[in-house]
């Protein structure tokens, strides 16, 4: 049983939940400034966030596993399928049992709030499953980096928002812009490292079109942007000092940014475990900035 348990774990890859957490409590955070919140709502609107970043996961790795693209030498995936602990049909049904939870959190939602909310369900779980599945397969086709920012960015951030406040206001998607950066960072990270791979088993990603060394650009910008947004926030007094709290995390950014920098092509295995530090930074820039909106609501 506790096998079972670890394999599934190992399958939905929680190491990322930061992803789909952090935009929710930032979008509820910036609701609670306006002196908004409602518990039940906020608890339903995260749930229904891990549960399509769950389903998103698992319905990716059956997919990549079928197309070729996941191989026991291959870095990316869970490795559950592709070691023989799970099967690629157990792996998607599970995967779209979680899209299906996620769908009735939804309409409880509409129900509740309105038909945004389905727009907004619906952007998602299309956005999830056709990352990989037929006929879109936008990861193939080079638009994962964006369509990751804006799902995981500002589509959840403001929805979080909207959830809490039932207001068309466009100043969240600001404050969206820091952690949908890094969100992106992420997958940026992952696609640098598979380069080759991806370029054998005929996959187009940014990274491969701009190559190595430009694709390394890219996560700099993306690493550097979010800070630069958060500063820009502040000065322009959109948002409270205390968001510079979200500075601490920055010797990990430039660290990670550094490591990256600093490989060669020949040596692109030594970028194996960057996706999941750019999680990490991901959660500490994302949380800094929750507990700077926390406490700049208390001390004004």
């Amino acid at each position: 049983m506790k096998s079972r348990v670890k394999t599934w774990l190992t399958a939905v890859r929680p190491f990322a939940y930061s992803a789909s957490v952090v935009p929710v409590v930032l979008g509820t955070g910036i609701a609670y400034l306006e002196g908004v919140f409602d518990l039940v709502l906020f608890i339903l609107a995260l749930l229904a966030s891990v549960l399509l970043h769950t389903g998103t996961n698992l319905v990716n790795d059956s997919f990549d596993f079928i197309k070729g693209v996941d191989t026991q030498t291959s870095y990316g995936s869970s490795g559950m399928i592709t070691g023989g602990k799970l099967t690629p049909r157990q792996v998607h049904r599970t995967g779209i049992l979680c899209f299906f939870l996620a769908t009735v959190i939804g309409f409880y939602l509409v129900i509740e709030i309105g038909i945004t909310i389905m727009i907004l369900g619906i952007a998602g779980i299309l956005g999830g499953y056709f990352y990989t599945a037929k006929p879109v397969q936008y990861k193939y086709h080079a638009l994962g980096d964006f369509l990751v920012f804006f799902l995981m960015g500002p589509l959840m951030v403001w929805g979080a928002y909207y959830v809490q406040t039932m207001a068309y206001r466009l100043y969240p998607l600001v404050f969206s812009l820091p952690v949908g950066f890094l969100v992106a960072a992420i997958l940026v990270a992952n696609n640098i490292r598979d380069i080759q791979h991806d370029s054998k088993v005929g996959i187009k990603t940014v990274s491969t079109l701009l190559g190595f060394e430009h694709s390394k650009w890219e996560y700099l910008l993306l690493v550097s942007g979010s800070f630069v947004v958060i500063l820009i926030l502040v000065l322009s007094r959109l948002a409270s000092p205390f968001l510079l709290l979200a500075f601490l995390a920055f010797p990990t950014g430039y660290r990670i940014m550094r490591h990256v920098m600093r490989t060669r092509e020949e040596s692109a295995q030594d970028l194996a475990t960057v996706d999941i530090q750019s999680a990490q930074l991901h959660l500490q820039v994302g949380g800094l900035m929750i507990i700077g909106l926390i406490v700049s609501s208390f001390l004004g």
